[in-house]
C-alpha cells in the first residue's frame, strides 16, 4: 500500500492507538512496524485471530498480564 493511502486511512495514528494499549515495550515497537496486508489469506487469517480473541475478552475478560 502506498504512502498517501496510508495517510488517507490515518494509518500511523490506528498503530499508536493501539501500541498505547499494550504492557511490553516489544509488542509496541512489533505494532508500529504493523502494514495492512495486501494477501487476501493473511488478511482472512489476521481477521480470524481478531475475531477470536475478542470473544475471549467478552467471555472471560482481560487476560493477568502486566508488570513482573
Amino acid at each position: 500500500m502506498d504512502e498517501k493511502s496510508l495517510k488517507v486511512l490515518e494509518w500511523p495514528k490506528i498503530r499508536e492507538l493501539v501500541a498505547a494499549k499494550t504492557s511490553f515495550s516489544l509488542s509496541r515497537q512489533e505494532i508500529l512496524k504493523l502494514l495492512p496486508s495486501k494477501d487476501r489469506d493473511e488478511v482472512c487469517r489476521r481477521l480470524g485471530l481478531t475475531t477470536e480473541a475478542a470473544r475471549l475478552l467478552q467471555k472471560k475478560g482481560a487476560a493477568p498480564f502486566g508488570g513482573a
